[in-house]
């Protein structure tokens, strides 16, 4: 969760409008993001793996 009050907004926008459970960040500049519904999956592993996702694709990015 951001600190930044309207980022935690937005975050939240975009986690209501596509129903997701997660967003990966793509990119920081611009910032980009992939909204990710995970469903029943367990979410402390979920987390990680989709923590370890981000960073590749930002990286290659």
């Amino acid at each position: 969760v951001p600190d930044d009050p309207a980022l935690a907004d937005a975050a939240a926008d975009l986690l209501g409008h596509y129903a997701a459970s997660h967003l990966i960040r793509l990119s920081q500049r611009p910032p980009r993001f992939l909204a990710v519904s995970a469903g029943g999956l367990s979410e402390a592993a979920l987390d990680e793996e989709l923590e370890l996702a981000a960073r590749l694709l930002e990286g290659a990015a």
